[in-house]
């Protein structure tokens, strides 16, 4: 369980990344710093981390109905992701309240420009490496709905 969430935290960074280096050349671009963008990619980072675990907890929890805690961990589970919805809801009506503000001082930064430079290939170089990764989560997950938990598997012995 924990090998699949820190996968998917690995993955989500990726949207993190990608609202960041959007930002950052809108800035540089037209000197307007719009904190919008950053907003989604916590919360997508944050709905892609979750999503796995839900999915894995539901499954192992409706898999093994030997008592009643199956059912609370399923209403639970149920209670997170309907938490996450709402959240997408009131993100949604936040783009009116956030507005961009204007920093003229920044358009066409040379220090800046460097930076985004920098910071896009080290993007790139990330991405590189976790797309293997999203490759195993997709996998991880999809085992663990169709042919149980392995418990045995993820302890290690150091």
């Amino acid at each position: 369980m924990f090998q699949i969430v820190a996968k998917s935290v690995k993955v989500g960074l990726v949207f993190v990344l990608m609202s960041v280096l959007y930002t950052l050349f809108f800035v540089w671009w037209q000197g307007v710093l719009d904190v919008y963008p950053l907003l989604v990619g916590v919360y997508l980072m944050t709905f892609i981390s979750i999503t796995p675990y839900i999915i894995v907890t539901v499954a192992n929890a409706v898999r093994d109905r030997r008592d009643g805690r199956w059912v609370v961990t399923v209403g639970l589970s149920g209670a997170l992701m309907m938490s996450l919805v709402a959240a997408l809801v009131k993100l949604g009506q936040l783009r009116a309240a956030v507005s961009p503000f204007v920093i003229n001082n920044l358009k066409f930064d040379s220090t800046l420009a460097l930076s985004l430079v920098l910071l896009g290939l080290s993007t790139l170089i990330y991405i590189g490496s976790v797309m293997p990764e999203g490759g195993r989560l997709a996998r991880a997950v999809y085992f663990s709905v169709v042919e149980g938990s392995r418990d045995d598997d993820e302890i290690k012995t150091v």
